[in-house]
């Protein structure tokens, strides 16, 4: 997470994790965050996940995230 930081301040690349299991509902979150980034010139890069299991799995090895929404953190951490 940012950690009070405003997004302009934070110019290195930012990936994002988008994990939902209607491929719909990822590709329009997909594009918001995109789109996001365009208009505010940041650099940002997602990775979509179609399952709880293959994202926790992909964090296990290697949490590459820097920004997870509320619910998804509130799920891994019951996992956890």
């Amino acid at each position: 997470m940012f950690k009070g930081r405003k997004w302009k301040e934070a110019a290195e690349l930012k990936r994002i994790a988008i994990c939902d299991d209607e491929t719909g509902t990822c590709s329009d979150l997909e594009k918001i965050v995109l789109d996001f980034a365009d208009r505010r010139a940041l650099q940002m890069e997602t990775e979509v996940f179609y399952s709880g299991e293959a994202f926790y799995r992909s964090i296990q090895e290697q949490c590459l995230y820097d920004f997870l929404p509320a619910w998804e953190r509130a799920g891994l951490l019951r996992k956890l």
